[in-house]
C-alpha cells in the first residue's frame, strides 16, 4: 500500500491560500480557504461538515506534487 508523504507539506502561506491553493490539516486532509486570519491568527475554511474556525498554525499548505511511498 503506498501513502502520501505528508512531511512535504509546507507552511501556510496566506498569500497562496486567497489565491486559492489548497490548505490541508495537519493530516493531510484538504481544506478550502474562506478567510483570514484574524488578530488572533484565526482562520476560517470551509471542511467536510461546513465552515469552521481554526488556528492557522494547525494549517500547512498541499505540497507542488505529491510523494508516494509505501509501507
Amino acid at each position: 500500500m503506498t501513502q502520501k508523504n505528508y512531511g512535504l507539506l509546507r507552511p501556510f502561506d496566506e498569500k497562496a491560500a486567497k489565491a486559492g491553493a489548497a490548505i490541508c490539516f495537519e493530516t493531510g486532509s484538504l481544506r478550502r480557504y474562506l478567510g483570514g486570519p484574524d488578530k488572533d491568527g484565526i482562520i476560517h475554511i470551509e471542511t467536510d461538515c461546513g465552515p469552521c474556525f481554526a488556528p492557522k498554525g494547525l494549517y500547512r499548505m498541499a505540497p507542488i506534487s505529491w510523494e508516494e511511498r509505501s509501507e
